[in-house]
């Protein structure tokens, strides 16, 4: 996809109030998890736009309300796991994020004004079941100290996103 722009989205561990001995407990609750945004550079021949209204028609139907195309046999139907990868100024992987059965959910519109000299872009809303994070074996490191996997820090200079 030729994205220019996404972030790393957030996710709540929301309170589970308790009452207990005459008072409010608050345990930990579910997690849950914030919806995914990217936006999209179009290109010419619309493709990606294309591809990812054809994943919907898949998920939902039709516009025309015909049903036949909907994938069956899937649970989930047709979702897939997607990723974010913070990039270095060389290009290099620094982390990833992957979002596990991932379904497109909303496609924004496109702008189409003859005053403008801006590319055209849209964006796209994804829902997913969770995330995953991990660096990619990335470590900064100087005399002083060392950062891994662990420690969850990302000098992020640009991202990539890939569909697996």
């Amino acid at each position: 996809l030729l994205v220019k722009a996404a972030q790393f989205p957030g996710s709540t561990v929301a309170p589970m109030p308790v009452n207990y001995g005459g008072r409010i407990i608050k345990l930990t609750g579910f997690r849950t998890f914030d919806n995914w945004t990217i936006s999209i550079l179009n290109d010419e021949d619309f493709l990606h736009r294309k591809w990812i209204q054809a994943w919907m028609y898949a998920i939902a139907g039709d516009p025309d309300g015909a049903r036949e195309k909907i994938s069956r046999g899937t649970l989930y139907n047709a979702p897939l796991d997607l990723s974010v990868t913070a990039l270095n100024n060389m290009g290099g992987e620094i982390s990833k994020w992957n979002f596990v059965n991932a379904w497109p959910t909303a496609l924004g519109d496109i702008t189409l004004d003859w005053s403008s000299d801006a590319i055209q872009e849209y964006t796209v809303e994804f829902a997913y079941e969770y995330w995953t994070h991990g660096h990619n074996d990335a470590r900064v490191s100087d005399s002083t100290s060392t950062v891994t996997e662990s420690d969850n820090v990302v000098p992020a200079q640009g991202t990539a996103i890939a569909a697996t």
